[in-house]
């Protein structure tokens, strides 16, 4: 089975695979609102729950986008917002010295930072520049084909949504990543819940023969358990400080406390998965001589008298006499004493 290895600041390995927790990532992006102050909060906030990354984005509205009228509408506390989008991504940005002091924010946590590289190849500098640890691609970015490429080219563990396209077209950046280590988080765009398919976890797993998670598109928690039971080693959660912040996602966020329940929650989702056996608990171990049943006389029987299903019943508690998936083998047996309603039958008798 794959892993992917990564080095913490601290120099610990965090090995993400199968075989180890869930590796959950605090996603505060936009979440920042590219404030340092804030962003540094968030940074706080995953290194108590105990995340094990953040993940933020680059954004540069010059190679984004080549129509600088487009808007973009998002949801917020205060009702839907619109802005133009490239002054939107102009604003939600660092500088390249700003990124360093982040990241440097992120190491003395010993808390791991990844980022988006969206549009052109500046963020893919950037991230190399800053010795992140993985890459992200985001879920808009999978058709531009020059950027796996280039890509390739770093063999950097990468981290991709791959809710927009189809399998045709994943097959094509696949294909170029093939010796590149990459975790595909399943994701969607949609409130219609027979269109969310999380069963495309296992299937892309088996299919591309790659770590599979999960990035989680809001506050709704029920999807964020189910992925970690069909597969996920991986889980994105978006986090802010206050859903009621002005800016991008905000309604969309974990606030500081829920998160932090979250982060647990995951942790017993995956505890509860357990094992690939049948196994009792060690609780229903030690239940089971008061609540198992043992095999008595249903009515006083003489000694001599040859036993049957009329003479014994199966009842509570087990603590001493015949256990009753023995009754069988009582049966036809010959008692070896009187017995009286309810008593257990002795052990000797068979």
């Amino acid at each position: 089975m794959k892993e992917i290895k990564l080095t913490l600041p601290k120099g610990n390995i965090r090995t993400i695979g199968k075989d180890y927790p869930v590796f959950i990532a605090a996603e505060i992006g936009v979440t920042c609102n590219y404030e340092m102050k804030r962003a540094k909060s968030l940074v706080d906030l995953a290194s108590e729950a105990g995340a094990d990354a953040v993940k933020l984005a680059f954004h540069f509205a010059e190679d984004l986008l080549s129509d600088k009228t487009v808007t973009y509408k998002y949801p917020t506390t205060k009702g839907e917002q619109e802005e133009n989008m490239f002054d939107m991504f102009n604003y939600l940005t660092f500088s390249f010295e700003e990124w360093k002091e982040l990241k440097q924010y992120c190491d003395d946590k010993n808390l791991l930072m990844f980022c988006s590289v969206a549009g052109g190849f500046k963020g893919i500098e950037w991230a190399e520049k800053l010795n992140l640890p993985m890459h992200k691609i985001g879920a808009w970015d999978l058709l531009d084909l020059s950027q796996f490429k280039r890509l390739n080219k770093s063999n950097i563990p990468l981290v991709i949504d791959v809710g927009t396209v189809y399998e045709s077209e994943m097959e094509k950046f696949m294909n170029i990543l093939k010796d590149v280590p990459t975790i595909l988080l399943h994701e969607y765009h949609s409130p219609n819940y027979k269109e969310m398919n999380l069963n495309s976890i296992p299937y892309i797993e088996d299919k591309f023969n790659t770590l599979v998670g999960f990035s989680s598109p809001d506050t709704y928690d029920v999807n964020d358990f189910m992925s970690i039971a069909l597969g996920a080693v991986a889980l994105e959660k978006r986090v802010t400080l206050d859903r009621n912040t002005e800016g991008h996602h905000h309604i969309l966020g974990k606030e500081p406390q829920e998160f932090i329940q979250w982060v647990k929650k995951v942790r017993q989702a995956e505890e509860a998965l357990g094992e690939l056996k049948i196994q009792p608990t060690q609780k229903d171990l030690e239940e089971r001589k008061r609540f198992f049943k043992r095999i008595v006389a249903s009515k006083k029987i003489k000694v001599g008298e040859i036993i049957t299903p009329e003479h014994i019943a199966c009842k509570r508690p087990n603590t001493n006499g015949i256990p009753s998936e023995k009754y069988d083998l009582v049966i036809g047996k010959i008692s070896n004493r009187n017995y009286e309603y309810n008593e257990p039958i002795d052990e000797t008798i068979i």
